[in-house]
């Protein structure tokens, strides 16, 4: 019978293509599981085309925030079921963009837990150096 229990995880791929690929294979490994139904579903939305370029964002050559299109994918992830949201890429935690993800995220009233990579990686390690 399968576990229910745990939350859907999603994953905002196509942020580097490989990189929502490897997180998926990431979560697959540290699951300890003794069935396929034990492991943690995980939804993935690859969509490459639909945001801009996140460093050109940053350096100023384009005007249109990848966080618009990023946050529609957060959107689409949690229709289709996802309780937390990761998305596996350096530059789309900068400030402007995550900001921006945030905020249209709030704007659209989703319940969805949106981690924040550098911060969960700040309490990662302040965990273990304690």
């Amino acid at each position: 019978m399968p576990n229910n229990k745990n939350p859907i995880i999603g994953i905002v791929g196509g942020l580097g293509p490989q990189a929502g690929v490897d997180l998926a294979s990431k979560i697959i490994d540290q699951t300890i599981s003794s069935a396929d139904q034990d492991h943690i579903s995980v939804i993935s939305v690859s969509m490459p085309s639909i945001v801009v370029d996140r460093t050109q964002f940053l350096l100023g050559n384009v005007d249109e925030n990848p966080g618009v299109a990023i946050a529609e994918i957060v959107e689409t992830l949690e229709r289709c079921g996802a309780d937390v949201v990761g998305i596996p890429c350096n530059t789309a935690h900068s400030s402007s963009i995550f900001d921006k993800i945030r905020q249209d995220i709030s704007i659209r009233h989703s319940s969805v837990k949106l981690l924040d990579m550098v911060a969960e990686t700040v309490n990662f390690v302040c965990q273990k150096l304690s």
